[in-house]
């Protein structure tokens, strides 16, 4: 795996993967790291909720990130809470699927969690079913 990031003007960079191109113009880059740990997350979750085909309205994966005031302003604490909409939500299903993936499936979850705190809460229906941290 290999990414290139390349100066256009101002504080605009052209990021490459592979085929793939973002450009970031206004996105701070711990902006796209809380983003980038949405979706690596969300895509487990999202994987592992289809294995039960249990039907819901809306997911989504939000990352909170607490910045230092002192440089390098590093994240003093992550947060990523998961909500999911719908009237059957398997609630035991969900909250396992979002435990499996931090826990087990997430890579930067595991890169992350070596360098923060790491918390999640889990939100079915807008009730919050469980906040924990993960060691």
């Amino acid at each position: 795996m290999k990414a290139t990031s390349t100066y256009k003007n101002g504080l605009v960079f052209e990021a490459k993967s592979g085929n793939n191109c973002l450009i970031f113009d206004g996105i701070s880059p711990k902006e796209a790291l809380l983003m980038s740990l949405a979706t690596c997350t969300g895509m487990d979750v999202i994987s592992l909720i289809k294995k039960k085909d249990f039907p819901f309205s809306s997911f989504t994966v939000t990352t909170v990130g607490d910045p230092k005031e002192e440089h390098p302003r590093v994240f003093s604490e992550l947060e990523m809470i998961y909500d999911i909409e719908g009237e059957k939500v398997d609630q035991e299903w969900f909250q396992e699927c979002v435990r499996k993936s931090v826990s087990k499936y997430s890579p930067i979850v595991a890169m992350l969690k070596k360098s923060v705190p790491l918390f999640y809460t889990v939100r079915i229906n807008g009730e919050i079913e469980a906040r924990k941290e993960i060691l």
